[in-house]
């Protein structure tokens, strides 16, 4: 199959700039262009798998720029309904893939554990840790009892859209207007929203007090 693009002739030109310098295997025949009908079969097959070899790699790399290139657009407000109509995708495979890249790239973390010397020691204490500085000066209902106030949100964590209202202090339908200005589809008030429309929220209602 023949490709008129130009873009495929250079990227084909720099594949066999790669291949043209393998062996197949390593040390044995060398490769020739798999065009070349005055070559062999044996190294016609080693440009071949030489041009493999350097098309996967190509992938591997187009991919990684792929990831920055979208992290750069959303960091500049772009729209996952802008993102998808470059890739020639769906808005719901760009979410996806944003979804497995931040899975992937995300630090798993590991819960600490205690040390014996974090314990006491002695009958009384066996099997139990020792308390920390902040619970021995609180008393036992003291100690008990959860902090007032609201929980603070975990960076990078969805907001659901009636929270966001009350936080602008606006009705659900005025944050769903914004959104769908944005040319995003949020179907309710209890739909979450992506930390990058949440920004983009913030300045959209910053500006307009």
């Amino acid at each position: 199959m023949a490709f008129r693009d130009p873009l495929d002739t250079q990227l084909r030109e720099i594949a066999w700039t790669q291949a043209s310098r393998r062996r197949e295997p390593p040390g044995g025949v060398v490769p020739a262009d798999p065009r070349d009908h005055d070559a062999s079969d044996e190294e016609r097959l080693a440009g071949c798998l030489g041009l493999l070899h350097a098309y996967t790699h190509m992938v591997k790399l187009l991919q990684r720029r792929i990831d920055l290139t979208v992290d750069a657009a959303l960091a500049h407000g772009a729209s996952y309904g802008q993102l998808a109509a470059v890739c020639g995708v769906s808005r719901q495979a760009v979410r996806q893939r944003r979804l497995r890249h931040d899975q992937q790239t995300q630090p798993r973390r590991v819960q600490p554990t205690a040390t014996p010397s974090d314990q006491q020691t002695g009958p009384a204490y066996a099997g139990r840790t020792a308390p920390s500085t902040h619970q021995e000066l609180q008393g036992p209902s003291e100690a008990a009892t959860p902090p007032l106030g609201p929980r603070p949100r975990r960076a990078g964590a969805k907001v659901r859209v009636y929270e966001l209202a009350k936080e602008f202090g606006v009705e659900s339908k005025v944050v769903l207007t914004k959104l769908n200005g944005m040319g995003e589809f949020v179907r309710s008030a209890s739909s979450t929203v992506e930390p990058s429309l949440i920004r983009r929220l913030r300045n959209e209602f910053a500006g307009s007090t």
